[in-house]
Formats: structure tokens, C-alpha cells, sequence
């Protein structure tokens, strides 16, 4: 494995005082010594053996040096990170969402130079009610498009025009959108907005089936009482091989595991299941960890502090197949599933909110994982993306270390 921090990079987005955590949503190298590390098969509520070291990969090097790096601060208190081709250059940017000076949210793009290097600058135009967008293509034209919740129980999508961003379309959405995924949902061609809905009693998912009609169609579907599941949680993947997107809810560390439910192309989400409901998830992501070909579900859970995989059937049936216990103090926040040795199989990257280290299991393709690496960061984080950031085709990570004020670029951390 080549040396990778010295190649970071940080961009400075701006200082705070107070830890950001988050009140939205949730949220895609060799491993050293004693072999192969997999998901113990302990049942609900048993132990799990499966600990591993912690192997730190060049502790001593600042992950904030770096060549090329360059210190943006804009008046922006950030919250959120998302990355994407949003100017559609054909290079990754970043997107931060957060706080400006009059207490609003505001955005922050920083646009990829496609060598490792952005160009950055505020985006007045990214207002709205939630510092937590969706991100998806929605208006048939090149670069990724962002929505943001709104007041009034709406949702506003800004697509990239020539230098900045700007207003699309405005969607209703009652009751109020909690968190929202981009799926084409009906078959069409068309990307569709999920939203994932809440009112005071009831909870449910909305659909938004984008055309390029001023007014979209939409359908909701109530799922349930919020007296007794109040999720915050959505995912989406196909998960029943009928090629419809289908969705997985799941109440933030509450001891409630999955809703499982059933997309159709009309709009309409059918079969509402729970799915391993001793998992008490903080985060999740969706992808084939055993490459059997069918989407298995990884949750980050801190009640115990673990991974733990339930590997998928292609029915919409998930089962238990066991967890990595993580040793303290790391508590893992978010995750992302991606390929970052470029050996074909699934790897896993985690982020805590307090402990400013980044851990990462190489994945075998059979639900199995080397002992987890340790990278350190400036401080904590509440994000974590895999994308190619730099000509090397080896993936790069984007860090949300918003407690340092600043995101981390890690350029090819784990390339073999």
C-alpha cells in the first residue's frame, strides 16, 4: 500500500465551538497480520469475538499536508456533505450544507478540478429549511441537482446553471419530508423523488414521479402510527428482482430493526415487514457483501458498537448472518460501502463523531473482512464519501471533519 497521506488535502469550510452531530436523516489496502476477519454468527443480543486490532497507517503524518492544498474558510457553519458531478464537468465536487452568519442554511460548493484540487465558493441560492439535501439527477440535463426541504411542508430542487445554482421546481409534500432518496421508481427513464414523510400521528412515504411537467405526480402511502415507529432512516434498492426500487426504513438506534416495504411503478409502496428487528441501526447502507447477487443491508449500531450484516434473499427477506465488534472509544456515525482496494469486492469505510480516526475493513466477497485499518483525521466526522476525486483510478475519500472546520481529502488512501 503506497503512502497516502501524504497526499491529503483540507479544505477549510469554517469553525465551531460545538459539536455537530446530526438531526436529520440517517445519510457506498491489505489488512495486516492474523488473516481473515468476518461477521461472527452471534444471535440477537449475543457476543461477537470478531474484534481485531487496530492497525494505524502512518499515525504520524498530519492528514491535513499536503501538496496542492488550499485553506477555504466561507462564512458557513457546515452540518452536511455530499459529493457529485453537480456542474456537470465530468469532475466530483463538494457540497456543504449548513449555518451562514444570519443564522440560515446556506450552501457551499467546491468544484473538483478533476486533479485532486477544487475551486470554491458559497452558493446563496441553496436556501431552504433542512441543512440535509437529496442529491440525484431530476431534470433530464447534465450535473447532479439538489433538493433542499422546505417550510410548508415542500421540498425545492436547484440543478447547476452556468455558475451556481438555481431554482427548479418546488414539490408539496405533506405531511413534513424527513429524509428523501432519488430513484426511478416507475420504470420511465425518469428519476423519481422518495420521500421519506411524518406527521403527528402517521408516517409514510410520498412519491414525487418526475416528468417535465410543472407539476409532478404524486403518491403517498401510510405505513404506520409514529406511537410505535418513528423513522428517519430510508434506503432504497431493489430488493424482491422485480426491477422496481423497494425501500427499507428504520428509526434512528431504536431497537426496531427494518420496515421493509415494496415499491410498485405506481407509486405505491405494498407489504410492509420488519426485518432483523433486534438491530438498533445509527446508520446503514445498502450492497452485495457476499456477491450472491442480491443487495445485503450493513448497519452501524452503538448499542453494542458494531457492523452488522443481515444478507439479503432477493425475496425483500433479510436474515441475521452476524457482526464485527468495534473496539472503544471509536463509535461509528456514518458509512459507505465502495470498492477502495480495487480488488472487485466491497470494502467498508466508518467515521465517528468524537474520535478523529477513520476505520476501514477490506472486504473478501463473501461477507468476510480483514482486521480494520485505522487513518488518522484532524477530528471527528459526520460523513464519509468514496469517490475518484484525481486522475488515479484508485477511489479517494471526502471526510466531513466539521469539528477541525474543514472537509479532509484523503487522495488514494487505500490503494493496493
Amino acid at each position: 500500500m503506497r503512502a497516502h497521506l501524504a497526499s491529503a488535502l483540507a479544505l477549510l469550510v469554517a469553525c465551531t465551538d460545538r459539536p455537530l452531530g446530526e438531526t436529520e436523516g440517517g445519510s457506498d489496502g491489505a489488512g495486516s497480520g492474523g488473516g481473515t476477519e468476518g461477521f461472527t454468527s452471534a444471535g440477537p443480543g449475543g457476543d461477537s469475538d470478531a474484534t481485531g486490532g487496530l492497525t494505524s497507517a502512518d499515525p504520524t503524518e498530519d492528514p491535513t499536508d499536503g501538496p496542492g492544498g488550499d485553506a477555504l474558510s466561507p462564512a458557513l457553519e457546515p452540518y452536511s456533505l455530499e459529493v457529485a458531478d453537480f456542474d456537470g464537468d465530468g469532475h466530483q465536487d463538494l457540497l456543504v450544507m449548513g449555518l451562514d452568519d444570519a443564522e440560515l442554511i446556506a450552501g457551499w460548493v467546491a468544484r473538483g478540478r478533476g486533479d485532486g484540487t477544487f475551486t470554491a465558493d458559497l452558493a446563496p441560492t441553496l436556501k431552504g429549511a433542512s441543512a440535509y439535501p437529496a442529491i440525484g439527477q431530476l431534470d433530464g440535463d447534465a450535473g447532479v441537482d439538489v433538493m433542499v426541504a422546505q417550510f410548508a411542508d415542500a421540498a425545492r430542487i436547484f440543478r447547476w446553471d452556468v455558475a451556481q445554482f438555481a431554482a427548479y421546481k418546488t414539490l408539496t409534500s405533506p405531511p413534513t419530508p424527513r429524509n428523501h432518496v432519488v430513484a426511478d421508481l416507475d420504470r420511465d427513464g425518469r428519476n423519481d423523488v422518495i420521500a421519506l414523510c411524518q406527521g403527528a400521528h402517521k408516517f409514510g412515504l410520498t412519491v414525487h414521479r418526475g416528468s417535465d411537467a410543472d407539476a409532478w405526480t404524486t403518491t403517498t402511502t401510510v405505513l404506520g402510527a409514529v406511537a410505535d415507529f418513528a423513522p428517519t432512516g430510508l434506503l432504497v434498492g431493489q430488493l424482491d428482482g422485480d426491477g422496481v426500487p423497494d425501500a427499507l426504513l428504520f428509526e434512528v438506534d431504536g431497537p426496531r430493526g427494518f420496515l421493509r416495504v415494496f415499491g410498485r411503478p405506481d407509486g405505491e409502496f405494498v407489504e410492509p415487514a420488519v426485518q432483523v428487528g433486534h438491530l438498533r441501526p445509527w446508520s446503514a447502507a445498502l450492497g452485495d457483501l457476499d456477491e450472491d447477487g442480491e443487495l445485503d443491508v450493513l448497519a452501524a449500531e452503538h448499542f453494542p458498537t458494531r457492523l452488522s450484516l443481515a444478507t439479503g434473499d432477493g425475496a425483500g427477506g433479510f436474515t441475521f448472518a452476524g457482526a464485527i465488534d468495534i473496539e472503544p472509544p471509536f463509535t461509528p456515525h456514518a458509512l459507505d460501502l465502495d470498492d477502495l482496494d480495487g480488488d472487485g469486492h466491497l470494502d467498508v469505510v466508518a467515521v465517528d463523531a468524537i474520535s478523529p480516526i477513520l476505520l476501514y475493513w477490506t472486504g473478501h466477497g463473501d461477507g468476510a473482512f480483514e482486521p480494520p485499518q485505522a487513518l488518522q483525521l484532524p477530528s471527528g466526522a459526520v460523513r464519509v464519501h468514496a469517490a475518484q476525486l484525481d486522475p488515479d483510478p484508485a477511489l479517494d475519500l471526502a471526510v466531513a471533519t466539521f469539528d477541525a472546520g474543514a472537509v479532509t481529502i484523503l487522495l488514494n488512501p487505500v490503494a493496493l
